[in-house]
């Protein structure tokens, strides 16, 4: 006896929902495990017990199973945007919270909104793959912005560090140990990398690629050349932790001066929309009429693009790269 459609729907609808519930627990439970509680979320898991080496495997992602990894292969920006995002979750559910999202959205398109098959199907891939990963993009760039905005603090304690006489080592344990996250679990695993057999500028440069920043950048290249060629380490660190709050202020500056060309811009992009509804409501057969003429998606397409050529005009007169 074979099922219908709308029994395949049901089946499919309580097989997506049950791997959507546990790929989220899971992962506020990851969320949870990583912001509350402790100085950071190294120090969390090494008080807890953990071994060295599996708390640095843990945070670095070093350990994979294989259907993640032939994900990682076939798709590698899934694990640099978790990696980024600051979660452990592992690929494998990632990809499951992403194929629920999947059967959710096409079975709502195609049932619930009538749409036809492959306007569902492009619909749905959209929102199960697109919503996930547009997700881990936003995160992954706040929790950068943050690491950015502890840096100067971090560089200055390592200053203090070197001028009382301590190593370089000891000075970037000292951020492992005393600043909180995200920067303090990211100096504490090139803490555990030099541990486990990473000279200091391997492990930098790990930290480099993890946190894709040009002021982690300048930190290693800073580092490298004092330890080739000599010099004062502790006041070349302090000027970039001067440089960087420089820079910080004169983006400050920059923002308040250009808030009415932004707030312009964003009227401006939202007013025919708005317009657009309001007439829309008031008159419901004005767009009604005109729809059918054959000029009418062209003028649309067309106006479409000169919005979005004059936002990106906008865009560029209001910020600058500093």
């Amino acid at each position: 006896m074979g099922f219908t459609d709308i029994e395949y729907a049901y089946i499919l609808l309580f097989v997506s929902g049950l791997l959507l519930v546990e790929g989220l627990y899971h992962l506020a439970v990851d969320v949870r495990r990583g912001e509350n509680g402790g100085r950071n979320r190294r120090m969390r898991l090494l008080a807890a017990g953990a071994a060295g080496d599996a708390a640095l495997n843990r945070l670095r992602r070093a350990e994979t199973d294989r259907l993640s990894a032939a994900i990682i292969r076939v798709l590698p920006v899934t694990e640099r945007l978790i990696r980024e995002s600051g979660l452990t979750i592992s690929v494998r559910r990632l990809a499951a919270i992403c194929v629920s999202l999947v059967v959710l959205a096409l079975l709502a398109l195609r049932f619930a909104a009538g749409l036809p098959p492959l306007p569902s199907l492009l619909g749905a891939l959209a929102v199960g793959i697109g919503g996930p990963m547009l997700a881990l993009t936003v995160r992954g760039r706040l929790r950068i912005a943050k690491i950015v905005l502890q840096f100067p603090e971090a560089l200055e304690m390592m200053v203090r560090c070197l001028k009382a006489g301590h190593p370089i080592n000891s000075a970037i344990g000292m951020i492992a140990t005393e600043m909180p996250d995200p920067i303090g679990t990211e100096f504490g695993l090139v803490v555990d990398e030099m541990t486990y057999g990473l000279d200091l500028h391997s492990a930098l440069v790990n930290l480099a690629v993890r946190v894709p920043n040009p002021d982690l950048r300048y930190f290693v290249v800073t580092v490298q050349i004092q330890h080739n060629t000599g010099g004062n380490l502790g006041e070349a660190l302090g000027n970039l932790a001067t440089v960087i709050r420089d820079r910080f202020a004169m983006k400050a500056k920059v923002k308040a001066l250009t808030s009415q060309g932004r707030s312009s811009a964003f009227i401006i992009g939202l007013m025919p929309l708005v317009s657009a509804a309001l007439i829309n409501v008031v008159n419901k057969g004005y767009f009604g009429d005109v729809m059918t003429d054959p000029l009418f998606m062209p003028g649309m397409v067309v106006a479409g693009v000169l919005m979005a050529i004059g936002h990106l005009i906008i865009h560029r007169l209001v910020n600058f790269r500093i």
